[in-house]
Order: C-alpha cells, then structure tokens, then sequence
C-alpha cells in the first residue's frame, strides 16, 4: 500500500511535469510565430528588388492573409543607384571639367524603335545586351537613347510617377552603355500630350523630369540629358522657350553641371533656333535634326502622307545637293559661335526605301559637313527602318555603316567651319536670346520643293533650283518683321523687293502675301517678259537688278484681324517652264534687299 502511494505520486510529478513543458514550447512557437509576423508586416511596407510594377493597392483588414506579399504602394522618386564615393566625385570632377560633351560626344547612333514605342518590341525591336559592344567596336562613342516616358506614367490622385519596371529598364540600358565606355544621351520622346496641350500636361513634363534628374544624379558625366525631342503643334520656339527653361531649372537642383541638351520648337530643325532664349548655362548643347532633302530621305514612309509619290528619287551628291546642305550647317554654326556653345545633329538618316548608293552618298556627305563645322551627330538609328545592322541576319550593312565610321575623324580639319551670317543674341537676365542675323534680307526656303538657300559674304541671299524637283513651283518666304495691323491698316503702305535674275534664268515669279497661317492672297504675278519690263511695279535699275514694288494695302481688308503670327511674302519661283522633263531644271536669282515704306 505504501510503495503504491508512492508510485502515485511520482506518476502525478511526471505528468505535471510533461504538461508544464509542453505548455512552454508551445508559448516559444507563439513567441517566434508573432516575431516573424512583426517582420513579414515590416518588410511589406517596402518595395521588393524584383517587384515588376507598382499599382494601387487597398488593403481590406479582415481578408485572409495572402500566400504572397501584397503589391506595395507607389514610390515617389526612386533612389539613384549606390556608387562608390571615389569613383562619384571623379565624376563630379569631370563634369566640372567641362569636357565630356566636346570629347567623347562625336559619333553616335540612336537606338530608335526601342524604349519610345509604347511597349518595347511594339514596333519591332528590343535593344539586345550585346547591341552596345558591336556599337563601340564599330567606332562610335556615344549613344542616344530616345524614351517614351509619357507612356508609362502612374496616376494616384495628385501624385505622378513612373513604372518602375520602365525606369530600371532605362537603367539597365544605360548601364550597359556606361559598362561598354559609351556615352549616352537621355530623352523624353513622342510625349504627344505636350505637344498638343502644353497648359496642361506641363507639371506632368516636370515631374518626370524631376525622377530621371534625381534617379540618375550620381551617374557619370557622360551620362547626358536631352529634355526634350522635337517639339511641334502647339509648342513653337516661342511657346516651348519657358517649358524648356523650367526643365532646365528642375534638373540643375540635382545636377548642377550636368551636361543638358536643348532643342528648339517647330520639329527641333533649322528654323526655329532663332526663337530660342535659353540660360547663359555653360553645359547646355544645342540640338537640332536635318533630314534634308525630306522627298528624298523619307520616300516612301508610311507614317507620313503621300511619301510614295517620291519613290526612286536619288542623292547623287551634285553641287547643287551639297550646297543646300552646307548652308544649312553654317547657319547653325553662326549660332554656335554667338553663343559658344556646343552643337548636336541629334537625328538625320534615309529611310530603307531610297536605293541603298544614294543612301550611303547622302549619309557619308552628312557626316563629313557634321565634323567640317565641329557639330556631334547621331545617326537615326540602328536596327529599324533607316538602320545600319540587321537584327535577324546579325550584320551591319557594311557600306551604310563605313559611311558612318569608316573613315577615320580628321582632327586638321574637324571644326573648321566658318558660321555664316553673323548672328548676335540679345542678353540679359541671365539669358541668351532671341537671335538676329545681320542680312539684307531674311529667307525661309522650303528645300523639299527643289530648291536651295545660299547666303553670300555681302549679306544677300541665292536661291538656287536644281534638278530632282516634285513640284511644279519652288516656294520660299520672306519674313516681313516689321509689317504690323495698326487696327487701320498695315504699318506700311508699300514693300519693296530688289533681286538680281542671275542669267535670266528665272522666268516666272508669282507673290502672295501670307499670315504665316492659314490665309494668303496675290500680290503680283510676272512671266518672262513681263519680268523685263519698266512699270510701276516693276523697275529695271541700271546696275542690272530688278525692282518689285507690292502696294500693301490694297489687300489689307483681308487681312485685318489675321496677323498675329506675323506677315511673310510667299513666292512661287519657275524656270524651263517648257523643259521636257517635267522636274528637271536649273535656275538661279539673288535676293538683294526688302524694304517696307
């Protein structure tokens, strides 16, 4: 009976032994359970490394908790990459140096129909890991990256962001260009919206800026940033001049020296850098596109009208052809030199429907100009409709490419080329512009029409007609400044126009008076033998030029109420109207003086 009790009672000490144990593991798995709860809370309110895109997201706190981690919420502004301090400052170093750009940005290509596409590979290309090494190897040093930013821009309320799939795609390119010692230049491309309505989609342009310029501010120096790529509709020089200097400002808060690509309205050509007032910023470069003669290099396009009318059309590389070109490049190197600043042939190629020798004349001849006036180029693009490899055959075309690179930079005659007419900015406030040229006599000359523009040492101009034109007329401008609505009337009651019919090739002219809009009406229309006789309107002066005198106001009453943009002379310019060949034809006249009385 005793040894029974005493078999009881160690039993019982066992038993509340084994459930005092249990009871303390189980309140052990508990601990641990809500300590790795507390954690998995923590690191949800983070964004995962690999995490594809950020979304909105409301959490509903009754709901069963995921297998998988909710999506996060939005991130603001991304965090610029960790970079060694040492290797940053060199960086800082060299952009303080000044000499990035000037260096190491002399021959690129654009890596087109990639990232500015709605999605990459909607238009049929992906940019390929190895795409930058063949690049280097082929002689370039730069790249520019066009980027469709306004395609993948996320709304939530006010707050205005960027996909971060996109944005670590952007990175990882311009990572590898950086890898592959090429420079490269970023932009924002097809932002139609702010072509369109600038008004409104103005703080959406800032706020991206405001993430690339932060995301990418420790990056090195031949990381370059282009605002903006052709701007047009709605955003004419004088429009785009206070969005693009805002820009300016946004990115200089990160990057002070950064080098800043600028461009002016009107589609980033010729005719609109007169407009441009951009900050006295040293590291600013002026960008500007030439895709001249356009019947030529964009025959056959699809996405613009009535490009096959144009098909066969050819570059033979004639006197005429070259000298349309080269004064078009002086021009803008006359603007260099008033600024000092540095200059970008940003786009220029010949679409894959032009024959291929006339593809590579007019390609290696707009590079030869390019390095002549001391301008950095890239090509438009690599692999697509202009391109120079061939992604399926993995092949550059050869000869499309030695046109590029083939010939090795000639340093005794790189920037060599003198600027011509002089232009002088206006200055003040810290800022550049608008621009004068000191001419007798200011010309826009639509070259499509078969016809080229030559300024001359004595401040006139000669339009010249050549061969290979699609059109019946040759049309140019001639800008009016002056010319004003008082409300009454014009400004001026007469205009008067002197020329010189270089061998009296010309034989027809026609002048209409133009809103530079969407009106016009003639003014006076003169064939071959009228063109020699002496009336009051027409003067045969003893020197040999020829007079024109335009009576203004007898079309004002047309005109009144329709001249905000500014009132231009339109003519129509005609030589061999009896030529057999119906475009081909040869004729020259200087332009000498306008003067409004």
């Amino acid at each position: 009976m005793k040894y029974k009790k005493i078999i009881i009672f160690i039993i019982a000490v066992l038993f509340f032994l084994c459930l005092y144990s249990c009871t303390d593991k189980q309140n052990i798995e508990l601990a641990i359970t809500s300590e790795n709860e507390e954690t998995t809370d923590m690191n949800d309110s983070s964004v995962p490394e690999n995490n594809i895109a950020d979304t909105d997201t409301n959490k509903n706190e009754s709901a069963v908790e995921p297998t998988e981690p909710a999506e996060p919420e939005i991130i603001e502004v991304f965090q610029a990459p960790d970079i060694p301090a040492d290797f940053a400052a060199a960086n800082i170093t060299d952009i303080a140096q000044g000499i990035t750009f000037d260096t190491c940005f002399r021959r690129g290509v654009n890596m087109g129909n990639m990232l500015e596409s709605p999605d990459e590979g909607a238009w049929g290309v992906y940019f390929e890991p190895e795409y930058f090494a063949l690049i280097k190897q082929r002689g370039f040093d730069f790249v520019r990256l066009p980027v469709g930013w306004g395609n993948h821009l996320m709304l939530k309320g006010d707050t205005i962001t960027i996909e971060k799939k996109f944005l670590e795609r952007v990175k990882y390119i311009v990572d590898e260009a950086v890898k592959n010692d090429l420079g490269i230049i970023i932009n924002i491309h097809h932002y139609n919206d702010m072509d369109d309505y600038p008004e409104k989609y103005a703080e959406r342009l800032y706020k991206i800026w405001r993430i690339i310029s932060t995301s990418f501010q420790n990056y090195p120096a031949n990381v370059v940033f282009e605002i903006f790529n052709e701007p047009h509709n709605a955003l004419d020089t004088k429009t785009w001049n206070q969005y693009q200097n805002e820009c300016i400002k946004i990115i200089r808060e990160t990057n002070p020296s950064r080098k800043i690509v600028v461009t002016a309205g009107d589609w980033g050509g010729i005719s609109g850098i007169m407009d441009l007032m951009i900050p006295e910023d040293e590291n600013l470069i002026l960008s500007f596109h030439c895709y001249d003669p356009f019947n030529f290099t964009h025959q056959g396009a699809e996405w613009s009208d009535n490009m096959d009318q144009y098909l066969g059309t050819e570059w033979t590389g004639t006197e005429f052809e070259k000298k349309a070109l080269d004064n078009s490049f002086r021009f803008v190197k006359a603007w260099s030199e008033a600024t000092g600043l540095p200059v970008l042939l940003g786009e220029f190629g010949a679409y894959s429907k032009a024959d291929m020798e006339s593809r590579i004349n007019w390609t290696a001849y707009m590079r030869e100009i390019a390095e002549y006036y001391g301008f950095a180029w890239s090509y438009w693009e690599f692999c697509a409709g202009f391109g120079i490899y061939d992604p399926n055959a993995e092949e550059f075309f050869e000869e499309l490419a030695d046109a590029l690179t083939g010939t090795p930079l000639n340093e005794n005659n790189y920037a060599t080329g003198i600027g011509m007419p002089k232009i002088t900015a206006e200055r003040g406030l810290g800022y550049f512009g608008p621009f004068k040229t000191e001419r007798n006599i200011n010309i826009i000359c639509d070259s499509w029409t078969g016809m080229s523009l030559y300024d001359t040492e004595n401040g006139t101009q000669i339009i010249d007609l050549g061969e290979n034109s699609v059109v019946d007329w040759a049309q140019a401008f001639i800008i009016l400044d002056n010319l004003t609505d008082t409300g009454d009337g014009f400004s001026h009651d007469k205009c008067e126009l002197t020329i010189r019919n270089i061998n009296n090739s010309i034989t027809d002219f026609c002048f209409n008076l133009d809103n530079n809009g969407d009106f016009e009406t003639s003014i006076g229309w003169y064939d071959e033998k009228s063109l020699k006789s002496n009336t009051k309107n027409i003067i045969q002066n003893d020197d040999g030029t020829v007079t024109f005198i335009f009576e203004l106001n007898k079309v004002y009453r047309q005109f009144k109420d329709k001249c905000e943009n500014g009132i231009r002379l339109k003519m129509f310019i005609e030589s061999v109207p009896d030529r057999v060949k119906n475009y081909d034809r040869q004729g020259s006249v200087e332009f000498i003086k306008v003067e409004l009385k």
